[in-house]
Formats: C-alpha cells, structure tokens, sequence
C-alpha cells in the first residue's frame, strides 16, 4: 500500500508472550526473514 509522509519500518514486538498469535507464523515477513524465530530464539516469546 501508499501511505503519504511513510518514510520507514516498523516492527512490532509482543509485551507479553501472550500476546503473539502463532498465525504470525504463516505471514509472509515471518518466512522471508525469520522474524518468528528470533523472537522465540530471544525468549521474547
């Protein structure tokens, strides 16, 4: 999508291991860079 004045990234990280969604898994970020696995590699979920 165009998003007008969107000049970067942003990447969320979950609070709590609560809030991840194991769907996250199935995006398309997650398999071309993942993400997931750092998350869980750093105990951030």
């Amino acid at each position: 999508g165009h998003h007008v004045d969107a000049h970067g990234l942003s990447i969320w990280i979950p609070y709590r291991s609560t809030e991840y969604r194991d769907s996250y898994e199935t995006t398309r970020f997650a398999q071309d860079t993942s993400w997931d696995e750092f998350l869980q590699a750093a105990n951030l979920i």
